[in-house]
């Protein structure tokens, strides 16, 4: 092949595997499998979790509230009550769960005990609900509790028990504690905005949105964001500053807005239309931008980590699919069934939970998730592809060391039987039975070049470094296969136990070698 011919090819193949790499990259999602698994005997009605994502509490349908810490699949304590359990929420770190039932009885638990358990703190509410727990760092440990009762906001702690009240009016009011613990905001049904500190029951500030069946979200900043129905149709959200009710930015929605959730510097908003659409909202320098989710199917509910970079998209067949925030198409799926289906992202989006059904899903996200996006299957065609490629591509210019290779192909594949074998005897596995054919015929090719002393670390230096091309490979098959590990980490130990596997094949494999030498040599 000429040099301009060869050109051309190397040209055309490495244009083929770009647009291949890239269509992987940016259109395709690995589908993904339970780390772990919550099970529960009853239906599961509600569940939550901490920041970290170390403590779960779960609800059911038969009133059963079930504490799990640590990863821990059998519960630290399980509170029997008999009633239905509406919803559950837990403090950031996990220390202390507040619940509510099908009685609208309000009740805390804290994280220590064991067995068979029994809330600390009860309240009867009539027809409440419960919007936020969050934890002073005073001493002793003091427990805020938001709940809402019609359009009434309520207000406790687990020192002085109920501590103030405030009617908007209207019908409906949705809440949140701020995360340091300072502030209430709140949104009623006329969109009229709140913000109360939580030592006085008066508003230190109101503003109107105008917005109908208004949700709310705050920021771990000073921001908070609303979104709702405009009256003259649509939707529209609305950034405000916590000091003083002043909007920074709003955006126009198509339909109205069902839930949004804000950033932790409030830079980000991932905000859900009722007609089943997600977007990401990103503000900078004052300038709002909107990027859709792109979801095979629509949309029917969407989930955030308080940092923004993630969110949890539920498509209507029970599919769900995790975003980055800055690229279009999904990371990866999850099929969750097509029973109700309920999830919670960690706050760094380092581990998702997923409830149908009687059980949690766990999905943990190694660091490579957000570096490495798209069908790990794929990746393996791109790599294999290339590795193919290269090599047609060199056996074309005729290296003269490829050259005898179709006169020892014998002494190759008695090697290769070998090293097999003999990994297969040993029960290393299978690291140790790939690295072990490709170390034994590795030497048994190089060794028979040369006779004496030469010849034989020609053949072993060959199959020790066969034997590290071997364990670079199968790390890599090991991951494209859908192992969920790191494939830096994977393949440095694939690497490091290979070498070691080297040592003993390459021996081997040059005594194969050498004897195939003189066996041959002599007839």
């Amino acid at each position: 092949m000429d040099d301009r011919r060869k050109i051309l090819v190397v040209s055309v193949f490495l244009l083929f595997e770009l647009g291949l790499s890239f269509y992987v990259f940016n259109f395709t999602a690995r589908e993904r499998s339970p780390t772990l698994t919550y099970t529960s005997e009853e239906e599961v009605s509600c569940f939550d979790i901490s920041n970290r994502g170390d403590s779960l509490v779960i609800g059911t349908v038969e009133g059963t509230v079930s504490y799990f810490r640590r990863g821990r699949s059998t519960p630290q304590w399980v509170y029997e009550g008999g009633v239905g359990c509406l919803s559950v929420l837990m403090s950031a770190n996990g220390d202390y769960v507040l619940s509510m039932d099908d009685n609208d009885t309000m009740a805390l638990f804290r994280s220590l005990g064991s067995g068979v358990y029994a809330p600390k703190w009860t309240y009867h509410l009539s027809d409440g609900g419960i919007s936020g727990i969050h934890i002073t760092g005073a001493m002793p440990t003091l427990v805020y509790m938001l709940a809402t009762e019609g359009g009434r906001l309520l207000l406790f702690s687990s020192r002085d028990g109920f501590l103030w009240e405030y009617s908007t009016g209207t019908g409906h009011v949705e809440a949140e504690i701020s995360f340091d613990g300072r502030y209430v905001a709140a949104v009623d049904a006329d969109g009229l905005t709140y913000l109360f500190d939580v030592d006085d029951p008066q508003p230190v500030w109101t503003a109107s949105t105008g917005l109908r069946d208004a949700v709310i979200s705050l920021s771990h900043a000073s921001w908070m964001v609303v979104g709702g129905a405009e009256p003259s149709g649509g939707g529209r959200v609305y950034s405000l500053s916590l000091v003083d009710g002043v909007r920074s930015w709003d955006y126009q929605a198509a339909s109205p807005v069902g839930s949004v959730s804000m950033s932790s510097d409030g830079s980000t908003v991932v905000m859900y239309e009722e007609e089943g659409r997600a977007f990401v909202l990103t503000e900078a320098m004052g300038e709002v931008s909107g990027r859709q989710l792109k979801v095979t199917g629509g949309i029917t509910s969407v989930w955030a980590s308080s940092f923004g970079s993630y969110a949890l998209a539920l498509g209507p067949d029970g599919r769900l699919f995790f975003m980055y925030a800055s690229r279009s198409t999904p990371l990866w799926r999850y099929d969750a069934g097509s029973g109700g289906v309920e999830a919670a992202v960690t706050s760094t989006g380092e581990k998702v939970f997923i409830a149908e059904g009687k059980s949690v899903a766990v999905i943990s996200n190694d660091p490579q998730t957000g570096l490495i996006p798209g069908s790990r299957a794929l990746w393996g065609v791109v790599f294999f592809s290339i590795v193919a490629g290269l090599t047609a591509i060199y056996k074309a210019s005729q290296p003269e060391w490829l050259a005898p290779i179709a006169t020892k192909y014998p002494r190759i594949l008695v090697g290769l039987i070998v090293g097999v074998a003999a990994g297969l005897l040993v029960r290393g596995g299978g690291l140790v039975v790939f690295v072990g054919g490709v170390s034994c015929a590795a030497g048994c090719y190089f060794v028979s070049d040369k006779e004496g002393l030469n010849g034989y670390l020609l053949g072993f230096m060959a199959s020790i470094v066969g034997s590290l091309i071997a364990a670079f490979v199968y790390g890599h098959l090991v991951w494209f296969s859908g192992v969920e590990s790191n494939i830096v980490v994977l393949t440095l130990s694939s690497i490091s136990e290979g070498s070691r596997v080297g040592l003993f094949f390459g021996v081997l494999g040059t005594a194969v070698g050498v004897a195939l030498m003189k066996m041959w040599s002599s007839e």
